[in-house]
């Protein structure tokens, strides 16, 4: 993401927590990481079911095509073009054959690559401010705000509603470089109230604005001097920017319930599934108290029809509490609790910060303002932290949106490469979104995939140009066309900045048109066929997975979006418009209503 990350609502502040850039954190003794029994595998399917579809995309260059799956046991037992061509197995077994999917497309099951489910699903209690339109847990559309007018006169609405509370009034989407008219300060916001605390979450989740309540809560005053408390001309604003000036919030937020968590779960769970998503990744686990226990519990849940990998946040092990418990030693025993439906992923770094919020790190000539993000490790310290876990033959995966940043990660790599040799790391630069070329030429030699937050593009490439980086940088955010042509494993994702939405993704990664219509470095632009493979084989890859899923092979997981049409046969602009009829995850049908 560029926003970082796990805006969750973790309530009290734990200390010396070094590189994050969202204000919630779990208390001393449980930052969401527990240990657990191996659960028992959920059962699979009984005998043999054969779905019938108009087309099948496979993915797989022996048989590109197809009209038939068999499906046993959860996984893929035979495909073909007629059901001849599957007839020794079905000669031998009873089968039944599930024809509701004839007229409709079947493609690898949808991976979002990255993004933050929990705080996805939980955040929605909230109001939305955020300029653009979103789709709800339940599928309804929220309007985006257009106006600072009517982000105000929203939070008045729900302050109004909620007038005999006395907890923290919280709204969330908030991006001010979507507008003229001057930022949210602590002015407006005590216009609303200046007696009971109001917080406004930043998207990219770097950064708050809060009312005068909020800071006498907080502790803040005119002669508070901590990076990031923003002053104008001597007298706070209310604007509070990265780690250090944000963290003291994180007691202003309200408190999750253990059953408030299972249901924000299995909200984010829905968002993925309405969008054809069958594997999702929360690319920063181990912040929210009861986190693991929720994702366990829904995991196991027959409604559910998403499958989780959880990448452990390096800064919620290094606390106390989980060093206590063996630190990276738990992230080994939690692995052996691995099922399909869910598993533990790469470690997660944080690097940088958002480049829209200015806090990315960038090579010169730096922003457009003349100023410069921020490194939350330095190259020494990252050294050491994935040489830590290569002794334990554990993965890393790093978020770093500016090039300045991509390049302490890709120099720590390369030192823990020559300290600890690997033939298949996989370790992977997260967002990537200034790499260049002779960057890329490194990654490929130390054999460094990555994956994109492609909604950049589309949604950012326009201020981008006018306000942070000026065209000729602009024009080369997310270069997926030249990651693939270094062969450079590349994978895509929403992140919580952008709508999840797979198929927004792949005809993003293929126009690059931005929200005023200019196509935005068309050399990047890639075609249909392999913007899909991103969301799918690339991105199976990236997670070792590729082995049983991402393309549609006899012995992979029965793993299957279902779409009205054929992206490789509509034209561009209606690929971001095409019907998800159905998921099917381990050859269980999950219908979509529509």
């Amino acid at each position: 993401m560029h926003m970082v990350y796990s805006l969750l609502f973790l309530f009290s502040l734990v200390p010396t927590i070094h590189g994050l850039s969202f204000p919630f954190f779990p208390k001393d003794g449980d930052p969401g990481m527990v240990e657990h029994e191996t659960p028992e595998v959920k059962p699979s399917t009984k005998g043999i079911t054969v779905f019938q579809a108009k087309e099948i995309v496979t993915l797989n260059p022996d048989m590109p095509k197809a009209h038939y799956i068999a499906v046993e046991d959860d996984k893929i037992l035979a495909i073909g073009q007629t059901l001849d061509e599957m007839k020794s197995w079905l000669d031998r077994k009873k089968y039944t054959i599930n024809d509701q999917f004839k007229h409709d497309v079947l493609l690898p099951g949808f991976y979002e690559s990255h993004t933050h489910p929990q705080i996805l699903g939980y955040m929605w209690q909230f109001p939305y401010i955020g300029r653009f339109d979103r789709m709800d847990p339940q599928g309804k559309k929220v309007q985006g705000c257009k106006k600072v007018g009517e982000i105000l006169a929203r939070i008045k609405e729900q302050f109004e509603k909620t007038k005999q509370q006395k907890d923290t009034l919280v709204a969330w989407g908030y991006e001010p470089i979507f507008y003229d008219e001057p930022p949210l300060s602590v002015e407006e916001l005590d216009r609303i109230s200046a007696e009971r605390p109001i917080v406004i979450i930043h998207l990219n989740l770097h950064q708050l604005t809060v009312n005068s309540a909020a800071l006498r809560a907080i502790g803040y005053t005119n002669e508070t001097d901590i990076v990031g408390v923003v002053k104008k001309d001597g007298k706070l604003t209310g604007q509070l920017n990265e780690i250090k000036a944000i963290m003291p919030a994180a007691k202003l937020f309200p408190k999750v319930t253990e059953d408030a968590l299972i249901q924000a779960t299995r909200n984010a769970m829905r968002i993925a599934h309405r969008v054809g998503v069958t594997t999702m990744v929360d690319a920063a686990f181990g912040m929210v108290p009861g986190g693991y226990h929720a994702y366990r519990t829904v995991s196991e849940e027959p409604s559910n029809a998403v499958r989780m990998i959880l990448y452990p946040f390096i800064d919620a092990i290094n606390t106390p509490a989980i060093q206590k418990k063996g630190g990276l030693e738990l992230i080994k025993k939690l692995e052996k609790s691995n099922t399909d439906w869910m598993k533990m992923g790469p470690i997660k770094f944080i690097l940088d910060g958002s480049l829209q919020g200015f806090t990315g790190n960038l090579e010169w000539p730096y922003y457009l303002n003349g100023e410069n993000g921020i490194v939350n490790f330095t190259l020494e310290q990252l050294r050491q932290e994935l040489l830590k876990i290569r002794s334990l033959d554990l993965h890393a995966t790093i978020h770093a949106n500016g090039d300045a940043a991509a390049q302490v990660a890709i120099d720590a790599v390369g030192y823990m490469l020559q300290q600890k040799p690997e033939f298949d790391h996989r370790t992977r630069i997260e967002h990537a979104q200034m790499i260049h070329e002779s960057q890329m030429r490194q990654m490929k030699a130390l054999g460094m995939n990555t994956s994109m937050l492609i909604g950049h593009v589309h949604f950012y490439g326009d201020v981008h140009v006018k306000d942070t980086l000026g065209y000729n940088r602009a024009k080369r955010l997310d270069p997926v066309a030249s990651a693939l042509q270094y062969g450079i494993m590349t994978s895509l994702h929403s992140d919580v900045v952008t709508p999840l939405n797979p198929l927004l993704m792949i005809w993003t990664a293929a126009k690059r048109e931005t929200l005023s219509g200019r196509i935005l470095g068309p050399e990047q632009c890639i075609s249909v066929l392999e913007a899909l493979k991103t969301v799918t084989i690339y991105a199976a890859y990236n997670q070792f997975e590729d082995n049983i899923k991402g393309s549609i092979e006899v012995g992979k997981l029965a793993d299957f979006t279902v779409l009205a049409r054929n992206p490789l046969r509509v034209k561009l602009d209606e690929v971001k418009d095409i019907t998800v009829k159905a998921t099917v995850v381990g050859g269980k049908v999950f219908e979509i209503a529509q």
